[in-house]
């Protein structure tokens, strides 16, 4: 009896197992539902495409536009350089005349350059 039950058992497992409709995937509209979503989704990213390679080219113009006023506003020569200083000795010998009671010599230094050239004169 014990076998007979074992066999039953195991016949209305194999039965209930076989018997159930096995889902391979999605049915016909959930597939034309998601293909139509993909489409539409496509569609997004190419339009999103073409707004960025308009909007890159945009800035690239407005980068040239920049470019070219920061040229015409900035000076030709370039910043301000000091030059190095430079400083000139000159010595007169005299000798002594009717105006000039002492005979001698007379030393003058004069700098230019540096910041001794960007003082107002």
């Amino acid at each position: 009896m014990k076998k007979l039950l074992s066999v039953f058992a195991i016949v209305a497992l194999f039965g209930v197992f076989a018997c159930n409709p096995k889902t391979n995937g999605p049915s016909q509209d959930e597939f034309d539902k998601l293909s139509k979503e993909i489409v539409d989704k496509d569609t997004q990213i190419a339009q999103l495409q073409d707004e960025m390679e308009m909007l890159t080219a945009d800035m690239d113009i407005c980068s040239m536009e920049r470019d070219s006023l920061m040229e015409l506003t900035t000076k030709k020569t370039g910043t301000y350089k000091p030059k190095a200083p430079t400083t000139t000795t000159t010595t007169t010998t005299t000798t002594g005349g009717r105006g000039d009671m002492k005979g001698g010599t007379t030393t003058t230094t004069t700098t230019t350059g540096g910041r001794a050239d960007m003082k107002k004169k």
